[in-house]
């Protein structure tokens, strides 16, 4: 089933929602009044919007040992978390004085850690995802914009949420791809993201022989949660030009990084970009995604 976005509103809403927009309110409401502010720093903590991303993430608490106030990934082992929902091991519950937060609230702190504290997660994922079926699902955008974006050696950082390995690793499954396939069902003509039979792959195309590619080792996807996942090019000739983040963390340990022929840039063309499945130059689908994606942004 083809679905036709236009690039316009689908950037509006992946660029409105981060950090700032969706977790430091609940400090500005709750936590920064007369607490936790440059004048009064209960606990040692400034959550002013300028400050707490910094003074929360891998940082050790102060009054309990062994114990980071924001633990990426394990809200359970985070101070911020058994405070705000009242653990009573971790003393007096936050806000202090005040209401507790919304049960809402508290669940979008929780998912934040949980999903690794980075700086543009919005609190939403899953919420408004889409689902993809295996089967014939894909979103098409197409726009002069995109085009110039994969382009030669223009630089990229390419961001999304995805729920699950695609399928598993008995197949090859798409996140995003930039340009048609022939009617076979090889490569797409420019970029391709996708898992690649359990490993993550990241590659950039000057022609369907001439490419650099990166590969993460098998089980990068966690199978049953949203991964978020971040590559970079830099703009270079080699396959150093290529990362790959998992909740913000480089990912150092490759299974694969190497250039077939000679990559003097990426392609340009007029094809779509596709999220959830490569597309044949006759229309049909193929490498489909099998689970959610959702917040992909772009930028150059």
């Amino acid at each position: 089933m083809r679905r036709l976005l236009f690039i316009t509103t689908i950037f509006s809403v992946l660029f409105a929602q981060n950090y700032q927009s969706e977790i430091q309110p609940i400090w500005d409401n709750n936590c920064t009044s007369s607490c936790h502010i440059s004048s009064s720093l209960n606990g040692g903590l400034n959550l002013s919007p300028s400050n707490s991303y910094s003074e929360l993430v891998n940082v050790a608490s102060q009054g309990y040992s062994g114990f980071m106030r924001v633990k990426p990934g394990d809200a359970m082992n985070s101070v911020l978390h058994q405070k705000i929902v009242g653990n009573s091991s971790f003393g007096e519950r936050m806000p202090k004085g005040g209401s507790a937060l919304s049960q809402a609230d508290e669940q979008k702190i929780k998912t934040w850690i949980d999903n690794g504290a980075p700086q543009d997660w919005s609190g939403q994922s899953g919420g408004y995802s889409l689902s993809f079926d295996g089967i014939d699902d894909y979103v098409s955008m197409q726009d002069n914009l995109i085009d110039q974006i994969f382009s030669d050696q223009s630089l990229l950082t390419i961001s999304a949420w995805v729920y699950g390995d695609g399928g598993g690793d008995a197949q090859w499954s798409s996140i995003l791809s930039k340009g048609k396939t022939d009617n076979n069902g090889g490569n797409s003509k420019t970029l391709q993201i996708f898992n690649d039979k359990g490993k993550l792959a990241f590659v950039l195309y000057s022609s369907d022989g001439s490419f650099i590619r990166i590969q993460a080792k098998e089980l990068y996807l966690d199978a049953e949660s949203w991964n978020f996942i971040t590559v970079t090019y830099d703009g270079g000739l080699d396959p150093s030009s290529l990362k790959l983040y998992k909740k913000g963390v480089l990912n150092e340990d490759l299974y694969e990084s190497h250039e077939h022929q000679t990559f003097v840039g990426m392609i340009q063309n007029t094809d779509p970009l596709f999220i959830g499945a490569r597309v044949q130059e006759n229309g049909t689908p193929h490498v489909v995604w099998n689970d959610k994606i959702d917040e992909i942004s772009i930028w150059n």
